[in-house]
């Protein structure tokens, strides 16, 4: 059976937790593991606030019914702000109303191995400092859009994922950013840098089918200082890359386009 909607406020609050039986520790680690969370009315399923001990969300299932009493609940799947030293790994954040995964302010989270389907917003979606995110090995289907990255975040990776169905893959805002050897499939906009310096897009495949098409392999809007490098595009419909703005300085090599 799901629980409702869980709140830990301050690292205090993974020791109230943890004294309420549904948080354990390992190590040193405040670990959340294999509970199905529920999305209440106008409240997130997980939500983290001003903490910086170690933690991990395992195994967890958070999601949220489209309809109760005939209309949508429920916000984010998770939601983290303020927020050091985490790990999300192994979970599945599905149906919920805007985001998946929400980062606000937080650094040094690792997001890998998990399965965000359905979200009516972004997959992961950063806002205000995020630095040191890294997000590799999930796989995103059919939700509204990828993953999008803050303007101020910086020295964030993007890796070994799968995002397929959507409406935008992935979207650089911040500096410092690393995004290779991801695949994009079935989307109108594949990966975009916005307003964004000194990043690294490389080895990444955008490809889409009959079914849904490119508008933009690889859309690069005000952003300066880039390298874009061996990446591999299928274009059905419309453009390749497409400059908007001045964008000074940046490195275009050895794409692969079919």
């Amino acid at each position: 059976m799901p629980i409702e909607p869980i709140k830990i406020n301050g690292n205090m609050g993974w020791i109230s937790a943890a004294n309420e039986g549904w948080v354990t520790v390992e190590d040193g680690v405040y670990i959340i593991e294999n509970l199905t969370i529920q999305g209440a009315d106008q409240e997130s399923c997980l939500v983290i606030w001003n903490s910086n001990v170690p933690f991990m969300i395992r195994n967890c299932t958070l999601y949220t019914d489209y309809n109760v009493g005939g209309s949508f609940v429920g916000f984010e799947g998770l939601e983290l702000s303020y927020v050091d030293n985490g790990q999300i790994v192994g979970n599945k954040i599905l149906y919920n109303r805007n985001h998946g995964i929400v980062l606000r302010n937080c650094n040094n989270i690792t997001i890998t191995k998990n399965k965000l389907t359905e979200n009516k917003g972004w997959a992961i979606v950063s806002f205000g400092f995020c630095d040191a995110i890294t997000i590799f090995n999930n796989i995103f289907d059919n939700n509204d859009c990828g993953i999008q990255l803050s303007q101020q975040g910086n020295y964030n990776s993007i890796y070994f994922n799968l995002i397929s169905r959507s409406t935008r893959g992935i979207e650089i805002r911040g500096n410092h950013t690393h995004v290779f050897k991801n695949i994009i499939q079935n989307v109108h906009y594949g990966i975009s840098i916005k307003n964004g310096e000194n990043n690294r897009i490389e080895e990444n495949i955008i490809n889409a089918t009959s079914a849904y098409y490119i508008v933009r392999g690889i859309l690069i809007d005000d952003a300066h200082n880039n390298i874009i490098y061996n990446n591999y595009i299928s274009s059905i419909d419309s453009g390749d890359f497409e400059f908007l703005s001045p964008c000074n300085n940046s490195e275009i090599a050895l794409q692969k386009l079919y």
